[in-house]
């Protein structure tokens, strides 16, 4: 019965370490990474906006 109550605990450590020490850091970092690829879609919106408004050259044969 110990061992089981000692599992539990373990658990509990664990749990309680991942929701501390873990979550923020994965938070923050997904935030980062979310305004990283919002600017990178921005970017790339604006670069083939003004690819399309661009005069092509016509090669004459």
């Amino acid at each position: 019965m110990s061992e089981l109550h000692s599992d539990f605990d373990l658990q509990q450590s664990i749990n309680k370490v991942v929701k501390d020490e873990i979550t923020p850091i994965l938070k923050e970092l997904n935030h980062k990474n979310t305004w990283t690829r919002r600017r990178e879609n921005i970017t790339e919106i604006l670069e083939y906006s003004y690819s399309q408004k661009e005069p092509k050259l016509v090669s004459g044969s």
